[in-house]
């Protein structure tokens, strides 16, 4: 296994010292000096990007950081917004009290007031007989 190893490492040594031959050994001094100038207008294009670049990310962190301002606005309007939905919830629930409370209030009211017409009623039955009862005594009886 070693020596199979330490051949391929070999083979491709070689391999890549025959593709480096072959690429140095079709240059010559135009095609040097196109490179040069190639990589010397691939640098200004590079720069030119990397300035693109770097205002592009100075207008994302303005962006961002425009963003995190109404984040935060929203947040403590959505602060504020849950302290008032508590408050309406609790005063709602101290009105549904009072309102059950109000409704046993009026039933017994309603009951008293019942049990208050038939005492009157049953005193005036009561009235009314006695009445008649005076008037069959002192009326009636003389007459017949």
């Amino acid at each position: 296994p070693r020596g199979a190893v330490s051949r391929a490492r070999s083979n491709r040594e070689t391999i890549s010292e025959q593709h480096r031959e072959q690429l140095f050994a079709g240059t010559s001094a135009n095609s040097v000096q196109e490179l040069r100038q190639r990589g010397h207008q691939g640098a200004s294009k590079a720069l030119a990007t990397s300035a693109e670049i770097t205002e592009s990310l100075k207008r994302m962190r303005q962006q961002m950081a425009a963003e995190l301002s109404r984040t935060a606005q929203t947040s403590q309007v959505l602060d504020s917004s849950s302290k008032t939905i508590r408050n309406a919830a609790n005063e709602t629930s101290s009105i549904d009290t009072r309102t059950t409370k109000s409704k046993v209030l009026l039933t017994r009211i309603g009951r008293r007031n019942f049990t208050d017409v038939m005492l009157l009623i049953f005193g005036g039955c009561i009235f009314l007989t006695v009445i008649l009862y005076i008037f069959k005594r002192r009326i009636y009886d003389k007459m017949f």
